[in-house]
Formats: C-alpha cells, structure tokens, sequence
C-alpha cells in the first residue's frame, strides 16, 4: 500500500512565500503567528475604551471590522476567511439576521460582480486585449506623448471592462513598452499614471468599476425612481479623466 503524500497545512492563512520568508529570517510560523495575535491582542484591548462607549450593535460591528483587518493585516488571512467570520460574529451577537447576512449572496450587484471579472479574466488570458494595446501605444518620440499614448487607451478600455484587471494586464505591457522606447522613459513615469488612468476609466461607464454597480444596486433599492444607468456617471467620469495627462506628469 503507498503511502499518502504528507499535506503541508498553513497556519493563520500563510502563503508558502510567508513560510519561506519566515524560516530565512530563522522564525517558525508559531513565532510569527504568536506575535501577530499578541499585537492584535494590544490593539484590540487599547480600542476597547473607545468600544464601550459606543451603542452595543455599533460597538459589536466596530469589533467585527477591526477584527477583520487586523487577520489581514498580521496574519495574511484570506479576505473572504476574514470578512466571511466578521460577517458570522455579527450574526452570533443578533446585529444582523441570518437572513441579512445571506442577502449580499442573491444581490444582483454581487452576480455582476462576478461575470464581469469573468469577462475581463477571459479576455486577458486570449491576449487579445494586451495584442490591441500594443497597436495602440505605437512609438511615441517623447514622454509626454507616451503618456498620453498610454493614458488614452487604459483610459478607454477601462471604461468598458473591469478596471482592476486591466491594470494588472496593463502593467507588463507598459514596462515592456517602456524599455522598446526611444528615448527609453523610467517605469516609475507610466505604472502610477496607468493606475490612475484605470481608476478614472472605471468613471465613465456603470460596469467600469465593481464600486460602481454595488452602488447603484444600493441607489435602486433605496431610491427607485433615479436608477443609476449605464452611462449615467459619464459626464462626470470624463470631467474628471480631463485632468489624467497633466496630474500624470512626473518630473524626473
């Protein structure tokens, strides 16, 4: 009979680089663990005066959330473990129904969420976006106009796909770009211009960004007679984006 391969079970949600990093450093993942529950221990009894202050439902909730980001924060939680269990400690301590805690999983917002990442994340891996941005960036002659041959498109592509993968997509392709060029322009000039420039885009239409149709679910849900539609954030998304070039400039 062969023998089961031995499973290697993380501690306090650490990723293998955390583990490898902490042996280097000569630190055993209890250490690391132990440390970062004494620091989240501190933290949480040096808020507890300002808690007791608080209504018992605000106090509750205000627990839940710092809670939360102190395991992501010092113990490399998962977002979802983490949030998952605040949401579940609000449900133990009555501040909210079972029934309200379930309701963010049957949100429309949430579905769209999800489909959109799904888009974008197809469309990444084809590498037909990454092949269209290449067309578009060309090969400008000054950093000025490499901003801008950089800024226009992420601009627009963000607009219509969701903002935080096209970043991501984007990032290689502009240090790769960056390098070909002639005059070569530094990294640093482009990667937080095209962060911006995702972040604006995401402005200019109601699937741009995951923010935006959270919101306007919560916008229809309290207010149905001014639904939020697909472009009904444009005029102010690209008054907005107006200012990407010149607040993008960076003096080396």
């Amino acid at each position: 009979m062969r023998p089961l391969p031995r499973l290697v079970v993380l501690r306090g949600g650490h990723a293998p680089e955390a583990t490898v990093a902490a042996r280097s450093k000569g630190l055993s993942l209890s250490s690391v663990d132990g440390t970062a529950l004494a620091s989240s221990a501190l933290i949480l009894l040096a808020l507890t005066p300002l808690l007791l202050r608080l209504p018992r439902k605000a106090a509750v909730t205000a627990g839940a959330i710092a809670l939360s980001l102190l395991q992501m924060a010092l113990l490399d939680a998962p977002p979802e473990q983490a949030l998952l269990e605040g949401v579940l400690m609000l449900v133990w301590a009555r501040v909210i129904s079972l029934k309200q805690a379930l309701a963010g999983f049957a949100s429309e917002g949430v579905v769209a969420v999800g489909v959109m990442c799904a888009v974008s994340k197809g469309v990444q891996v084809s590498g037909g976006l990454e092949y269209i941005a290449r067309i578009l960036l060309g090969r400008p002659r000054s950093r000025l106009a490499a901003l801008f041959r950089l800024l226009l498109p992420t601009l627009l592509i963000s607009g219509f796909l969701n903002n935080t993968p096209v970043c991501a997509m984007m990032m290689p392709v502009a240090l790769q770009w960056a390098a070909s060029l002639n005059p070569r322009v530094a990294p640093k000039q482009l990667l937080m211009p095209l962060s911006f420039a995702t972040m604006l885009g995401g402005t200019l239409s109601l699937i741009g960004s995951s923010t935006n149709l959270v919101a306007a679910e919560a916008a229809r849900k309290y207010d149905p007679s001014s639904p939020m539609g697909m472009f009904g954030i444009t005029p102010v998304g690209a008054a907005m984006s107006l200012h990407a070039p010149s607040s993008s400039h960076v003096d080396t």
